[in-house]
């Protein structure tokens, strides 16, 4: 608490392979720091995108399985992200609806090149519906290469059951667009299980693919729970869902 309603926070999160082998780095996950004030906050760090924040919040998988949305859809993760150097506005609650942007600093501008990345959000969150729209760009993320995505998500729970939803279109240039969809569901009972199901497809031209997750999960608190899950994806030839 800084005083006259200013409030300063900070997260470090930080990823580690019991195995050793896979490279990790310290800080790696969403890590930051920022000010909130009634106005909203503003943060600066490595921080989850309005896209993925907003697109994940569907996904029955929690974006932790072989079977979560970046399998297929999202143009296969790479519209999932969590990008570094970068600052971000979030805004408070209006009657149900919040508002995030983003924008990276560009530390790689060349002769030919400026890169970056831009992106916002806006969702509806009240009772049992959730609904959001996002859009992101990254320009010239190689070779001169820019990238764009529009993505819609809901959800609807009714009882023990949630109902959910995810599309998106994703441009690059000199490339055949690519549009995917998530359909998913999860039903709980007896308190602490859970069966969760999701289908994901996506299309790239005239390549494309499927995903069917099916799963369950038991919940030993808020913050700890188990997951087991099936997997199976079918790609045509020249797709990359996985």
């Amino acid at each position: 608490d800084l005083g006259g309603g200013l409030k300063a926070f900070f997260q470090l999160e930080t990823a580690w392979s019991p195995e050793g082998s896979a490279a990790t780095g310290f800080a790696t996950r969403n890590s930051g720091v920022g000010l909130q004030g009634g106005w909203g906050s503003v943060l600066l760090g490595r921080w989850d995108t309005p896209m993925k924040t907003s697109q994940t919040a569907v996904d029955p998988w929690g974006d932790l399985t072989l079977g979560d949305i970046t399998g297929a859809g999202l143009d296969q993760g790479n519209f999932s992200r969590r990008e570094g150097n970068s600052v971000q506005y979030w805004s408070p609650n209006w009657a149900g609806f919040t508002v995030r942007a983003l924008y990276t600093a560009n530390e790689g501008k060349t002769a030919t090149t400026n890169p970056n990345t831009v992106g916002a959000s806006v969702a509806y969150s009240k009772g049992a519906i959730y609904v959001a729209y996002a859009y992101e760009k990254h320009k010239d993320v190689a070779a001169n290469t820019s990238e764009e995505g529009n993505a819609i998500a809901a959800s609807f729970t009714m009882g023990n059951l949630k109902l959910a939803g995810q599309y998106g279109k994703y441009e690059r240039d000199n490339a055949p667009e690519d549009e995917s969809y998530m359909l998913g569901l999860t039903w709980t009972f007896s308190g602490k299980h859970g069966i969760l199901a999701s289908y994901q497809n996506a299309e790239a031209g005239s390549n494309d693919c499927d995903m069917y997750s099916v799963g369950y999960k038991y919940d030993w608190s808020k913050r700890t729970f188990f997951i087991a899950s099936y997997t199976e994806v079918d790609n045509s030839e020249g797709m990359n869902c996985n």
